[in-house]
């Protein structure tokens, strides 16, 4: 009984539509992802945290130091009255603006550079390698501030090593190159140049020099033996590098406090240097203001005796005055009038003088300037409506105010003018600016980069999402089963049978047990109920349809458990009486002998060739189970196969058989199983989960479409339900758990 006949693929209902879309993960999907490659999860996880441990104790550990500066408010005039006209028109400077650019100047750090010497950047060359960083970081150190070594050998240097230089200039050729400074003991060093010949030696505390080379040592802290590698860089050079890693910034808005902070992988260094850029600010600073006191005292000095001479013509003149008119009696209006326009007046020769003073050091778009220069004009516009209602008085009360005014007005600006002057002068002589250090910056103990808890936090982090995605790769790459419905739909084949994984068979197999037939020797485990269940279902389908008794079992590549399956179905059918005949079709690798006793060596392939008669070449291991074997392997395997000789041996069998099981060859190795599969009438497909890709087992049922085949049902084995899927696989879960 022949199935040979046009196929569609709308006859089974099968499309390449799965295969083209690809595999989606669900979130679920994701998480069994991990759940099956845990231990790739794992290692992968602990490889980027031991790396993330390795950068820690192979980086160079840098260090910040940092230092507190305090900006006072500075007046923008001697004469002290400016503040109130930036008061006035809303024109407040924190005094920190400029100064922060100042600090970061090429003069100030300039300045700081030739202190420290620090265009020479020192490193120690004989470090352990690769982890004498961290060793020496982590180690103890001792009085001198030298680690402790754990090998008391002059090979190495182990930590806490320093060197200062007083002066260290060398020949221009040489700026940038790599020197070698040995330390010999007893204060004696040597310099050798990047060939390694010697070009200097010395002694911690004295000036030595030759051939363009000047070196004072002024402090050196290693061991008899210790190297270290030198570099000169030009000032300009050394300034770029350095402006990468000084920072100079606010505390906080308004605090008029500067922070300045420098990162080095020498901490003694780092605070020495923030310290010089501190001093030569600070200096700096106080020759600013001692410049601007000397300009501003000069201003006041040539002021001072005119406004003193304008003092006395009006005391003359209001004494003259007084003497041609007599007294006068000023009161009511008259008195207020006198008042206000002497407060008037002497604000208007104040804002005037402010005004000059700080033309002499600003430029006319300077915003106090401008400022000044509006004060005065809305002073002298208020003089003015003043002296308009002056006029409005009689005659003799008008002259008095005006000269009582002029008196008045100069003898308080005199004095205020003095004051400044005094006050300038005592500046002047203390050359005091408006900074002052707060803080001093000190040798820091721990690192600021790494930041060891952040980076293996990191390492973790980030090991574990290329721990995840290592998991999710794996599966997409093999795309590999784990889930019949998903196989299901992608295939568009119903599945027949969902057989959980057996601890027996699966312990026979990897023992080599013989003959172990898990439907006789452990009949009550799920496995065998859910072949129990799949026989019935193969049963109901062969009823359908009148004659039908052949079952074939297929899959896409070896290793799916096509055999067992077939073995333990046959043995099925012969347990419930039907008269059962298993042919073992896979004659390149036949596995049949694993579950029964098989006799002969004829077989099908003698069969086929016509040395044995399929009476003889039969045998019977169990009661009702015939088997057929495949007989010995043959050479030209496929000229053995051809449909008569195949169809006749079928068509004569199902006479004599109930049912007929063939344990077919895989489908992609070979053609057999093309060949077999035409005259069967129920074609099962074995997928083991995990063994075998979407696209083997989409490309099978292609190939057997091809021929005519339709494939009638899916058996997924080998099934091993996930922990998070509770409830999915119902069906499945009432096998496991033998209900």
């Amino acid at each position: 009984m022949s199935r040979n006949r046009p196929f569609l693929d709308d006859d089974l209902g099968w499309s390449d539509k799965g295969s083209r879309e690809g595999i989606k993960l669900s979130p679920l999907d994701m998480v069994e992802n991990v759940f099956d490659h845990k231990w790739i999860f794992i290692g992968v996880f602990f490889a980027c945290v031991v790396l993330s441990v390795m950068y820690i104790a192979l980086s160079t550990p840098v260090y910040s130091a940092d230092a507190l500066i305090q900006i006072e408010e500075r007046k923008a005039s001697t004469l002290g009255s400016l503040s109130d006209v930036s008061k006035a028109l809303d024109i407040q400077d924190s005094p920190v603006v400029g100064e922060i650019d100042i600090v970061r100047s090429r003069t100030v750090l300039a300045q700081a550079m030739d202190t420290t010497v620090a265009q020479a950047e020192v490193s120690v060359k004989n470090r352990l390698p690769l982890v004498g960083a961290f060793l020496g970081s982590i180690l103890p150190k001792g009085p001198s501030g030298l680690v402790a070594p754990l090998i008391d050998k002059p090979l190495w240097a182990w930590g806490g090593e320093a060197v200062e230089f007083k002066t260290f200039d060398v020949p221009d050729e040489q700026l940038g190159q790599k020197l070698e400074l040995d330390y010999a003991g007893n204060d004696k060093w040597t310099l050798k140049d990047a060939s390694g010949n010697e070009v200097l030696t010395g002694t911690v505390g004295t000036p030595s020099a030759a051939a363009g080379y000047t070196v004072n040592v002024q402090k050196m802290i290693a061991r008899p033996g210790t190297e270290f590698t030198v570099q000169r860089f030009s000032t300009q050079a050394r300034l770029e590098q350095i402006q990468k890693v000084f920072n100079v910034m606010e505390t906080k808005r308004q605090s008029n406090i500067i922070q300045l902070a420098f990162e080095d992988a020498d901490p003694v260094f780092a605070s020495r240097f923030v310290n010089a850029v501190a001093a030569a600010y600070l200096e700096s600073n106080a020759k600013r203001h001692a410049a601007d006191s000397e300009r501003s005292l000069a201003f006041l000095n040539a002021q001072l005796p005119v406004v003193k001479e304008r003092v006395q013509k009006a005391e003359q003149a209001l004494n003259d005055y007084r003497n041609k008119e007599g007294t006068i009696d000023v009161q009511g209006e008259a008195k207020m009038l006198l008042d206000e326009s002497a407060l008037v007046e002497k604000s208007r020769l104040e804002a005037k003088l402010v005004y000059q003073d700080l033309a002499q050091r600003f430029t006319g778009d300077q915003p106090q300037l401008v400022a000044a220069a509006n004060k005065f004009r809305q002073l002298d516009q208020k003089s003015a409506e003043l002296q308009g209602k002056i006029a409005r008085l009689p005659a003799m009360q008008q002259q008095y105010l005006r000269l009582a005014r002029d008196v008045e007005v100069n003898n308080q600006l005199y004095v205020g003018l003095l004051n400044n002057a005094q006050q300038l002068q005592i500046a002047q002589a203390g050359a005091m600016g408006n900074a002052a250090l707060v803080d001093k910056a000190v040798p820091p103990q721990k690192p600021v980069r790494p930041k060891r808890v952040i980076v293996v936090l990191l390492g973790a982090a980030f090991g574990a999402v290329l721990g995840f995605l290592a998991t999710q790769l794996i599966p997409l790459l093999s795309g590999s089963i784990r889930d019949p419905k998903r196989l299901e739909s992608m295939v568009g084949i119903q599945t027949l049978g969902v057989l959980p994984i057996s601890p027996h068979q699966l312990k026979a197999s990897v023992t080599n047990i013989p003959r172990f037939m898990v439907s006789k020797e452990q009949s009550d485990t799920p496995l065998v109920e859910a072949m129990d269940a799949l026989a019935h279902s193969l049963q109901y389908k062969l009823a359908s349809t009148a004659g039908a008794k052949v079952v074939l079992v297929t899959s896409a590549v070896p290793g799916q458990g096509k055999s067992m399956i077939s073995a333990n179905l046959a043995y099925l059918y012969a347990e419930k009486g039907l008269k059962t005949l298993l042919i073992d079709a896979d004659m390149r690798k036949s596995t049949i002998e694993r579950y029964m006793q098989v006799k002969g060596n004829q077989g099908l392939a003698g069969v086929l060739q016509g040395t044995i008669t399929p009476g003889k070449a039969i045998t019977e291991p169990f009661e009702n189970l015939h088997a057929l074997p495949a007989g010995k392997h043959v050479r030209h395997m496929r000229k053995l196969l051809g449909p008569e000789k195949i169809s006749a041996l079928i068509d004569s069998m199902r006479e004599e058989y109930d049912m007929i099981v063939i344990d077919s060859p895989p489908v992609l190795p070979a053609a057999d199983a093309a060949v077999i599969s035409r005259f069967a009438d129920v074609t099962l497909f074995v997928a083991r989960q995990g063994k075998v890709s979407y696209s083997e087992v989409t490309e099978s049922v292609s190939r057997l479409s091809k021929v005519g085949t339709q494939v009638d049902g899916l058996v997924f084995n080998g099934f091993e339900p996930s922990p998070l899927r509770y409830g999915y696989y119902s069906d499945a879960y009432r096998y496991l758990d033998g209900a």
